[in-house]
């Protein structure tokens, strides 16, 4: 659903721009001024002031989401963030009506938005499943990509590309079609939608919280003490609300002192400086800026994308079959990284700068599959019960760039620019950053405590399993990262 209101987003920003230059009848994405380059430059920043709302408002929620879906479980935070994403869309339906107050509207009602940090919320839940006794953790990994990329096919793709393809200058029907359609989400979401957060003794026995395992109720009748887990889960139900979420809030004290916590979070705020800002925001503004692209020729490129992204997400997997799994990941992290430098750099020429990022963005498709096994891979980056609370401070990190990184980015843009250095500052600023991330995780994140954790161990182990000849489950009840062991219970 979020997909489709951000879909919608950028281009309800081009309309309400406003200028002395007027309509001559030609298409600008604003039917309050005739000058493209104005509404593209001027929409494209009134977008990263929203997103930065956006981000701003996730980072301040997020904390208490966190620990509300730790406390409480997930379902209530998901049908809470529906209906801050409801509220928001009333904002911009009030917006579409009032020029005036238009753009503050739209501020507000992206920062509203921020009550459902929803990337956060579907990682942990993919989590949930991947971590269940007796489950497939890449397997769970692999649908949540292909549900992830059909539901954006469904939302983004024929949804939200329809609306742009149409080149409304005025969206309060729009919005009010897509108000409609989250009401209805979001009463579904309060029938239908199962709790899939785990229990400590759900963790560590598989079995429903308050119940004993049989191994307990054993030790019980001879005398000895209950299993730990079991302690812990009847310690956990004796709790208030109050201190369901004060002992949440402590759990994540071993962060503050973890190194490898450090690491992760430098990577990841690299990362999302040099990619997510420029293939979200500046590239679609740039093509149509210095190459003459319409919107709907953008919405339709990027609509042929989809089924081919979807048909590539195998061929990761035949890679991995052929060189296993450490050098599959090091030519996938080389293939992207190099693609993403030639796109960044080359956008801004003139004359062949659209042709490049068409032909790397369906070079790109090619590695999909790479996705599924990179969020595999995080979820073993550390012992099973901290590697939720290790994904909430990559999100936490990921807004608080969001609150700055976009308005900065969108000051140095330049939709007016005839030379090449004139247009290519933000370009160069994130190339340099990419060659950056790249180096970070091939280093700091590959190898880490002597040689005993990080990325490259655990891909290692995999390739060792894998000769061996031995299936593992790649979901562990153990206290540890996957380390090259089989699972505690031997050979499945």
């Amino acid at each position: 659903m979020k997909a489709l209101v951000n879909q919608v987003e950028q281009p309800f920003a081009r309309s309400l721009v406003a200028c002395d230059t007027p309509v001559d009848g030609n298409y600008t994405g604003s039917e309050l001024c005739g000058d493209r380059l104005t509404v593209l430059q001027e929409g494209f920043g009134i977008s990263q002031v929203g997103q930065a709302q956006e981000s701003f408002a996730m980072l301040c929620s997020l904390s208490v989401v966190a620990v509300l879906a730790g406390a409480f479980g997930r379902k209530l935070v998901v049908c809470l963030g529906l209906i801050g994403t409801a509220c928001s869309v009333v904002l911009f339906v009030f917006a579409s009506e009032s020029p005036e107050a238009g753009r503050r509207l739209f501020a507000y009602g992206q920062g509203l938005q921020g009550l459902y940090p929803v990337d956060y919320l579907q990682g942990m839940i993919v989590l949930d499943m991947s971590t269940q006794l007796g489950g497939d953790g890449q397997m769970t990994w692999q649908l949540a990509q292909y549900r992830e990329t059909v539901g954006n096919f469904v939302w983004t793709t024929c949804l939200g590309n329809t609306v742009q393809v149409m080149e409304l200058t005025s969206y309060g029907t729009v919005w009010s079609v897509i108000l409609g359609v989250n009401v209805c989400i979001t009463i579904l979401a309060l029938l239908k939608m199962p709790e899939t957060k785990h229990t400590i003794a759900q963790i560590n026995h598989d079995e429903p919280a308050g119940k004993k395992s049989s191994k307990a109720k054993k030790d019980k009748a001879g005398g000895k003490d209950k299993a730990d887990g079991d302690d812990v889960a009847d310690k956990a139900d004796k709790l208030g609300p109050a201190g369901k979420v004060m002992a949440e809030i402590l759990s994540y004290r071993g962060l503050l002192t973890d190194p490898r916590a450090r690491r992760y979070l430098t990577v990841r705020c690299v990362e999302f400086m040099s990619h997510s800002v420029f293939v979200f925001g500046i590239l679609p503004v740039q093509l149509m800026a210095y190459h003459g692209w319409t919107q709907t020729q953008f919405v339709v490129f990027v609509s042929v994308l989809t089924p081919l992204n979807i048909m590539c997400m195998p061929l990761y997997g035949k890679l991995q079959d052929m060189v296993g799994f450490e050098r599959a990941y090091r030519y996938a992290i080389f293939y992207l990284s190099g693609c993403g430098l030639i796109m960044t750099l080359g956008v801004p020429i003139a004359g062949v700068g659209g042709w490049i990022a068409a032909s790397i963005l369906v070079l790109c498709g090619f590695m999909k599959g790479f996705d599924a096994m990179r969020g595999f891979v995080d979820s073993r980056f550390c012992e099973p019960e901290q590697v939720s609370r290790f994904m909430n401070a990559q999100w936490i990190a990921g807004y608080v760039m969001g609150s700055f990184v976009g308005p900065i980015y969108a000051s140095m843009l330049n939709v007016k620019g005839e030379t090449y250095w004139e247009r290519a500052l933000p370009n160069m600023i994130m190339a340099a950053l990419g060659i950056v991330n790249t180096t970070l995780a091939l280093t700091v994140l590959w190898s880490m405590t002597n040689g005993t954790e990080g990325i490259g161990v655990t891909l290692r182990s995999l390739d060792t399993i894998v000769a061996s000849g031995r299936r593992t489950f790649l979901v562990l009840r153990a206290k540890r990262p996957l380390l090259g062991k089989v699972h505690p219970d031997g050979p499945q």
